[in-house]
């Protein structure tokens, strides 16, 4: 897992344009993984990019302040990226998928073996997702804060909840749709046609 989130770390240039980097050169965003389900002899590893040690962070590519406001919490939760999939086999990593929120809904993928970029409409219904939620009544920011039926309650305002079960099952339809999990196996493929043809005109 350790050697997954690092080499996560690497290739962040690809998703978004984050000003903070690391001496390599990537993006500082930090985030922890929240859960694994097996497909087929493949991995889906579900991971979550905090708020907390991020915007507050000046390591972060996020970062706001040493003590940010409540509405600037309340924007950054709502705006930046939150969940983010890594779909693996055998311990490396096949494919990312992450849900960005802004300027618009989508669904952003790129395929590891080759670094091809691709962008899916999204079609979830809500405001913010439940991880960033809860993470939001966990770490008091605000103190009169609350969840209830799906919404939300935040610095006086409502907003509706895009469920962790929800984002899943879209970024499996995305995996089932797109084949995101044969893209290595083709390249695979590919790569050794190509070597026999290169063999067989010698």
């Amino acid at each position: 897992m350790r050697k997954i989130l690092l080499a996560l770390l690497s290739i962040l240039t690809f998703w978004q344009a984050y000003g903070q980097t690391d001496k390599h050169g990537n993006p500082v965003f930090n985030s922890v993984t929240t859960s694994e389900i097996s497909l087929d002899g493949l991995t889906l590893i579900s991971n979550y990019y905090t708020l907390k040690n991020n915007i507050e962070n000046r390591n972060s590519s996020v970062y706001i302040s040493a003590s940010p406001q409540l509405a600037d919490i309340e924007n950054a939760a709502l705006k930046l990226p939150s969940d983010f999939f890594i779909l693996t086999k055998a311990g490396k990593m096949v494919a990312m998928v992450l849900l960005q929120n802004d300027p618009k809904r989508e669904l952003m993928t790129i395929i590891m073996s080759s670094n091809k970029q691709a962008t899916f409409p999204c079609t979830l219904k809500g405001d913010i997702t439940e991880n960033r939620a809860h993470e939001l009544i966990k770490e008091g920011y605000d103190p009169s804060a609350s969840m209830e039926n799906g919404y939300l309650i935040f610095n006086n305002n409502r907003y509706q909840i895009i469920s962790n079960k929800d984002i899943e099952e879209a970024v499996l339809d995305l995996i089932k749709k797109e084949k995101l999990d044969k893209k290595e196996a083709i390249r695979n493929s590919n790569a050794i046609k190509a070597r026999n043809e290169k063999i067989y005109t010698c």
